[in-house]
C-alpha cells in the first residue's frame, strides 16, 4: 500500500473519477487502516501547505479568454 501511496498519491489526493465525479482518497480510505497509515506517513501539513500554495500561484497567475 505504501507503495501505491508514494508513487500515484503523492501530490494528488482528490482524484476525478469522470462525470464531475471526483474523490478526496485521505476521507475515502480512512476507514482502512494499512491505506490511512501509507497516506498518513507519506504527506505532513507542512507538505500539503506548500503543494497548495504552488497550486494557488499557478492558479493566480492563469488568464483566460473573455
Amino acid at each position: 500500500m505504501t507503495r501505491v501511496v508514494n508513487s500515484v498519491y503523492r501530490e494528488v489526493w482528490v482524484v476525478n473519477l469522470g462525470f464531475g465525479v471526483i474523490a478526496n482518497i485521505f476521507d475515502a480510505w480512512y476507514p482502512y487502516k494499512a491505506a490511512w497509515n501509507a497516506l498518513s506517513a507519506t504527506m505532513t501539513q507542512q507538505e500539503a501547505a506548500g503543494i497548495m500554495e504552488k497550486h494557488l500561484k499557478v492558479m493566480n497567475g492563469s488568464s483566460f479568454p473573455q
